[in-house]
């Protein structure tokens, strides 16, 4: 962040404080129904995955274009034990970091758009959820560039 003359650096502490709050806001609730089939006793690891929308026309003057975009990041991960026949639900809250990018500056931002969540434990069945966060712009969530 940047100082503006007659700033302090409290205020700028509490700019970042704010959006470190926002990172951590709940974006997307995910529950996931998980049952043990087999006839052991068994471990299952349930994975999150977030795929990024494309880039949008109004960020190609922006840093978000010229950082490499993931096909999708690991957002959270649950390991649970079930019974043979046992099942559980598991409940994920996904914040707004797991939907954030970090362009080529370091500034980590929210783009707006069509979001995919995926739920899988690595290999067979995926299930799949879209989300579209609505903006007119990408939100700043934090800058690292004063780390620098």
């Amino acid at each position: 962040l940047l100082l503006r003359a007659g700033e302090e650096q409290e205020d700028d502490l509490e700019q970042d404080q704010q959006r470190r709050r926002a990172m951590d806001l709940t974006v997307m609730e995910y529950t996931v129904n998980v049952t043990n089939t087999g006839s052991v006793p068994g471990d299952e690891v349930v994975q999150l995955y977030v795929k990024p929308p494309p880039p949008q026309d109004d960020e190609s003057s922006s840093t978000l274009t010229d950082a490499p975009r993931p096909l999708c990041t690991l957002a959270a991960f649950q390991r649970t034990s079930l019974q043979p026949g046992e099942s559980k639900v598991l409940h994920f809250a996904l914040p707004a970091r797991a939907f954030s990018l970090v362009d080529s500056s370091g500034d980590r931002y929210v783009s707006p758009g069509r979001y995919e969540v995926e739920a899988s434990r690595g290999h067979g069945d995926v299930l799949r959820r879209g989300l579209r966060l609505r903006g007119s712009r990408p939100l700043l969530l934090a800058s690292f560039r004063k780390f620098w």
